[in-house]
């Protein structure tokens, strides 16, 4: 049996993350059957999705049914004029109304809770695990990752082709570049590194290390926690509005301050920067798809309960990594990797010479992280795994 229709819920807790996988997924699966997007804050949403109309209980967008997810929403909307859920998909332990769950049984839904991204070895013993609820419906925990025996990972069809078709066509990059707003090179040596981290001390100190480099660099910023942090670095009080379209320099480092892009248009800027600094889990995922150099600012945990998921991932990405040059890479990278997500206070003289390191093995590094791009691109996408196990539960 086929899936005719997703519900999918999601609860945005901080940030953009939950509600970014939550409308990848819902627009991916909604390319092959109804979707209906239950989500508690639409204002978080119309961030990434301008078209939202926050204030509306129930809307249409790219097809998509959109549900504003809330008790008075319940008494509101009609569940019975919506499609039957095939797939009840909870996004990371969101708790779903009771309401919901015995309008579930009543159709003999399947039952997912979505997992957060783990690289960790452990996953795939629970991956696809059944817990038996009080209503008697069973709930599946559905493990996105890395390896053939976990769920995939979200890449909808055409995704590749259009990043390809951009690399191939300077005259696309250049009207994509010219939309976006972003600046005109310096030189042709310039590198170009789009910065979208959370908040870190490191970041004034990468401005300082990043001066000492032999090329001109220019970063992009989006308004938000990273360009926060780079004030210090940048000699701008605490409490001054940085601006989009300010430009900063410091020697020949250059911060450009970009709008907030909707999620539509983040994958450019991944596709056109050399180097993409990254946060969380929907943009690590795109990054990895950009098959570009990147580094993961991995959202931090209490009791560094994040540092294992960070490692395990890297542990996968650099398993190839078994020459010299490979090794070499490997301890660049972790030496501007670990401390940055550790929190760890280094010199200026020590983050200088790490990202010296870390750039004068860019090469091997773009090789290194193509390669794994393409390895990922040889797997089942999520939607394709997520169908494949509900067509095996449900026939």
């Amino acid at each position: 049996m086929s899936i005719k229709s997703t519900w999918l819920f999601c609860q945005v807790i901080d940030n953009y993350g939950d509600i970014g996988v939550c409308w990848r997924l819902a627009q991916d699966l909604q390319s092959h059957a109804p979707v209906v997007l239950w989500v508690d804050d639409l204002t978080r949403f119309q961030a990434l999705c301008p078209a939202i109309e926050p204030h509306l209980w129930q809307q249409t967008v790219a097809g998509v049914t959109v549900i504003r997810w809330s008790a008075a929403a319940l008494r509101q909307v009609s569940l019975a004029s919506l499609p039957s859920p095939t797939l009840l998909i909870e996004a990371f332990a969101c708790d779903l109304p009771e309401a919901i769950t015995q309008h579930a049984k009543a159709h003999n839904s399947l039952w997912l809770n979505l997992e957060y991204l783990s690289a960790e070895d452990w996953v795939a013993d629970v991956h696809l695990m059944p817990s038996l609820q009080a209503n008697g419906l069973a709930k599946y925990f559905y493990f996105p990752g890395f390896t053939p025996e976990l769920g995939g990972l979200i890449r909808e069809q055409g995704l590749i082709a259009a990043r390809d078709a951009l690399w191939a066509q300077p005259e696309h990059q250049a009207a994509a570049r010219q939309r976006l707003g972003l600046p005109e090179r310096q030189s042709p040596d310039e590198l170009t590194f789009f910065l979208f981290a959370y908040t870190s001390a490191a970041l004034p100190m990468w401005l300082r290390a990043w001066q000492a480099q032999a090329r001109p660099i220019t970063v992009w910023v989006n308004p938000g926690q990273a360009l926060d942090s780079l004030k210090a670095g940048l000699g701008v009080a605490d409490d001054a509005p940085l601006e989009v379209g300010d430009e900063y320099w410091l020697g020949q480092v250059r911060v450009c301050v970009l709008p907030f892009v909707a999620q539509a248009d983040f994958d450019y800027l991944l596709w056109l920067a050399d180097l993409n600094i990254i946060r969380g889990e929907d943009s690590f995922v795109r990054a990895l798809w950009a098959g570009k150099p990147y580094l993961w600012h991995i959202y931090q945990q209490q009791e560094d309960a994040h540092l294992p998921k960070l490692n395990a991932f890297w542990a996968k990405a650099f398993a190839a990594a078994t020459d010299a040059a490979g090794q070499a890479l490997r301890t660049a990278h972790e030496a501007v990797s670990l401390p940055l997500n550790a929190n760890t206070a280094l010199s200026q003289a020590d983050w200088t010479q790490n990202w010296s390191k870390l750039l004068s093995l860019l090469p091997h590094w773009q090789i290194m992280s193509a390669e794994y791009s393409r390895a990922q691109v040889g797997l089942p996408s999520l939607r394709q795994k997520l169908t494949a196990f509900v067509k095996n539960k449900l026939e």
